[in-house]
């Protein structure tokens, strides 16, 4: 008696708990105002709400083959190197000497705009990219798989900074995914 009871007080239980189930599916269905295709974001009505381009995160040493309507799309980068500009200020802190060569520079990562882009051949490339400081003219140059920053200042000084071209973790670009 017991048993048969316990067995159908289980079937109307898990039959409740199903049917709760299925009712808040039901609901969340209904009132779901947003749907994802083709990377379009679009309403219930149909309506595109956003759109968003497919993108590809490269290394920076394979710019110089990418084709001509990507080198075109570039627009921003990511780059890191060790910034020797904080010398200055490092000596007027007292950290360092004025000749003080034996130290490491910090390392910043930067993310730029990109100006220009020249190609020389199938391993170099420059990419002119927007400066920090008034008067001052920046390119990233790729050689041969090496990249290097090289700042020109108002004055005419120029300093360079290593690059590392190899890693998308520490240099990289954006692209469609279509040619990655």
């Amino acid at each position: 008696m017991f048993k048969k009871g316990f067995f159908m007080m289980s079937a109307v239980s898990l039959i409740q708990v199903l049917l709760i189930g299925g009712l808040v599916a039901g609901i969340v269905v209904a009132l779901k105002d947003q749907f994802v295709a083709d990377n379009t974001l679009t309403g219930s009505s149909g309506a595109i709400l956003k759109t968003a381009e497919a993108t590809e995160e490269l290394p920076l040493y394979v710019a110089p083959v990418l084709p001509g309507k990507q080198r075109e799309a570039l627009s921003v980068m990511t780059i890191s190197y060790r910034d020797p500009t904080v010398h200055d200020r490092m000596v007027e802190a007292g950290l360092i000497g004025e000749n003080d060569t034996t130290l490491e520079y910090p390392t910043v990562e930067e993310t730029v705009t990109v100006l220009s882009f020249v190609r020389f051949n199938a391993t170099a490339a420059e990419i002119g990219v927007a400066s920090r400081h008034v008067g001052e003219q920046r390119t990233v140059r790729i050689f041969n798989g090496e990249a290097t920053l090289v700042a020109t200042r108002a004055d005419g000084t120029s300093y360079r900074a290593s690059i590392c071209a190899g890693k998308v973790s520490c240099a990289a670009f954006t692209v469609e995914t279509g040619i990655a």
